[in-house]
C-alpha cells in the first residue's frame, strides 16, 4: 500500500492542482497509475478519471456562476475545446452553460421574490451574476445555433441561420 496516495486530505485540490489530468494525479501521489485506478474503484467506486470529469465539470458551475466567459472556463478546466465542454456540461447537468445560468437566474429571481413576499419591509437587493458577453446572449437565446464556432465570421453566419430557422418555425 501506498502511504502517500491515504495521506491525501483534499483529492479535489490535489485534481486541480494536476489539471484533472490522472498521469498527472498519480504522479502528485507518488504513485502508478494502476495503483490509483485501484485505489479509486474501492474508495469511490468508479475510476478515476470519471471522478476527474465530475470535478471539471463542478468547478465548471463555480467558475460559471461567478461570471466567467464559458470559452475561458473550457480552458481553466482542461477541455480540448468549447465544444466538448458544452458536450459534457449538458451530458452531465441536462442542460448547456448558458441555459444553467439562465435557469439559475430564474431561481434567484423567484427566491427573492419569496423572501419579498413574506418579508415585504425588508430592503434585500437582487444579487446579479456577471452580464454574458453579447454573442454568447444572442446564441443563447436561439439557442440551436453551434456553440463552438470559432471565427467571427462563422459566427455570425450561425447566428444568422439559426434566425432564419426561429423566422421559419414561427411563420
Amino acid at each position: 500500500m501506498n502511504r502517500r496516495i491515504h495521506g491525501i486530505k483534499d483529492w479535489v485540490g490535489a485534481a486541480r492542482s494536476a489539471n484533472y489530468n490522472v498521469e498527472a494525479l498519480a504522479k502528485l501521489c507518488d504513485c502508478s497509475i494502476r495503483r490509483l485506478q485501484r485505489h479509486f474503484e474501492q474508495c469511490q467506486c468508479k475510476p478515476p478519471q470519471a471522478w476527474l470529469m465530475e470535478v471539471r465539470l463542478w468547478d465548471s458551475v463555480r467558475f460559471l456562476t461567478e461570471g466567467r466567459d464559458p470559452k475561458e472556463i473550457s480552458l481553466d478546466c482542461g477541455f480540448k475545446d468549447l465544444c466538448h465542454f458544452y458536450r459534457r456540461f449538458k451530458r452531465y447537468h441536462g442542460c448547456t452553460p448558458l441555459e444553467y445560468l439562465s435557469i439559475r437566474r430564474q431561481r434567484n429571481a423567484a427566491s427573492l421574490q419569496r423572501l419579498l413576499e413574506v418579508f415585504p419591509d425588508s430592503d434585500f437587493s437582487p444579487v446579479e451574476l456577471a452580464p454574458l458577453p453579447e454573442d454568447a446572449r444572442a446564441l443563447a437565446i436561439l439557442n440551436r445555433g453551434p456553440m463552438c464556432t470559432e471565427s467571427p465570421a462563422l459566427k455570425s453566419d450561425c447566428i444568422s441561420s439559426a434566425r432564419r430557422r426561429v423566422r421559419v418555425n414561427a411563420g
